[in-house]
C-alpha cells in the first residue's frame, strides 16, 4: 500500500438514511485497500448521522482513516462537498452521495488507470444506473446510447464532445485532491 496512493472517498450526506448502508458498505468492499472514509453530513433530519456514526464504529479498522463530518445547519450540496473536500487527506478524490453505491473494483481501476497515465489529473468512468419502481424493486435502467458512446470514444473526442453538450455523471469522477483543493466548489 505504501506505493500505492491514498483514496478518499467522500460520500456527501443529507438525509440518506434509506439507502445510506448500501453506500457505506460498497465502500467497505473495495477491492483496493488504501481508503480514506469521510462521511460529510448537511444537518440531516432523519436518522443518518445514527447510522452513519454506528457504522464507522464498527468499520473504522478496515479505512486508513474514517470519520463523519456534521454541521449544525444546512448548508447546501456545495458546501457540504467542500466540508468533505477539507477533511480529506488523500492524494486522489472518489465523492460520491449518499445513495450511490460502488462496484467492488471501482477504486482498483481507477488507480490502474491513473498508473498507467501519470498526467492525468481528473477522469471519469461507466455506470450502470439503478432505479427504484413504484412497487420498492430496484431496477437496472440502460444509460442512454449516447452517454455509453462517449465514454467509448478516445480521450481527446470525449473532450470535443464535453466542449459541445454533454456533462459526465458526477458519481463517476475520480479527481486529484490538488484539483478540488484549488477549485472549490461555488457555494453562491
Amino acid at each position: 500500500m505504501n506505493n500505492e496512493p491514498l483514496v478518499s472517498i467522500c460520500v456527501i450526506t443529507y438525509n440518506s438514511s434509506r439507502y445510506i448502508l448500501n453506500t457505506l458498505e460498497s465502500a467497505k468492499s473495495q477491492s483496493y485497500k488504501n481508503l480514506e472514509l469521510i462521511v460529510s453530513d448537511d444537518a440531516s433530519t432523519d436518522n443518518t448521522v445514527e447510522i452513519c456514526t454506528n457504522w464507522i464504529n464498527e468499520n473504522k479498522a478496515l479505512f486508513i482513516n474514517a470519520q463523519l463530518v456534521t454541521t449544525l445547519q444546512n448548508t447546501g450540496v456545495t458546501a457540504n462537498c467542500n466540508r468533505a473536500i477539507q477533511h480529506a487527506t488523500g492524494e486522489w478524490i472518489k465523492m460520491i452521495a449518499g445513495d450511490d453505491m460502488l462496484m467492488s473494483n471501482c477504486i482498483s481501476d481507477f488507480v490502474f488507470f491513473i498508473h498507467d497515465n501519470p498526467s492525468v489529473k481528473v477522469c471519469f468512468s461507466n455506470m450502470k444506473m439503478l432505479l427504484e419502481n413504484q412497487h420498492g424493486e430496484i431496477i437496472d435502467k440502460p444509460l442512454n446510447e449516447r452517454i455509453v458512446e462517449f465514454f467509448n470514444n478516445s480521450s481527446e473526442e470525449q473532450f470535443k464532445t464535453l466542449l459541445n453538450s454533454i456533462v459526465p455523471f458526477a458519481p463517476t469522477s475520480f479527481i486529484k485532491s490538488e484539483i478540488y483543493k484549488e477549485y472549490q466548489f461555488d457555494e453562491r
